[in-house]
């Protein structure tokens, strides 16, 4: 009996930091943004983008994003895939908007998509900060 209490004292600890370090993992959607010049393209009317969302469930209906996105004002078009094509939890999304307030329009996409954070030049930033980088450039 006295070997089972020493046992117990050292697995429980152990059990529980487990179940916790297994909760901290962060499964909060983000984009990967490398260059603000090349991520956004168009002409004098329209900008395009193309990006990866990440974090978001391979079971996970596309249908209800690609509503909340697609009925923006400002949003020509917008697709998501309904599946990841390549790597588990990645959809690939292509968002067509105009130019006038282009920046206040990708920050609503972005609370629709429920992004948390974009890794811009490798760091984590928010989206709020991403949109007032934007608005400076």
């Amino acid at each position: 009996m006295n070997i089972f209490k020493k046992i117990m004292v050292i697995l429980l600890p152990m059990l529980f930091s487990m179940c916790v370090f297994a909760q901290s993992v962060d499964q909060s959607r983000y984009l990967v943004v490398d260059d603000l010049t090349t991520f956004f393209s168009g002409d004098d009317c329209d900008v395009t983008c193309n990006f990866q969302l990440y974090n978001i469930k391979e079971d996970e209906s596309s249908k209800p994003i690609y509503i909340s996105v697609s009925e923006l004002n400002n949003v020509i078009d917008f697709s998501i895939e309904s599946g990841s094509s390549n790597y588990e939890n990645q959809r690939k999304c292509t968002l067509l908007m105009c130019r006038e307030n282009y920046e206040e329009t990708f920050r609503l996409v972005l609370y629709n998509l429920k992004v948390k954070y974009i890794i811009y030049k490798g760091n984590n930033i928010s989206s709020d900060s991403f949109y007032l980088l934007l608005k400076q450039n």
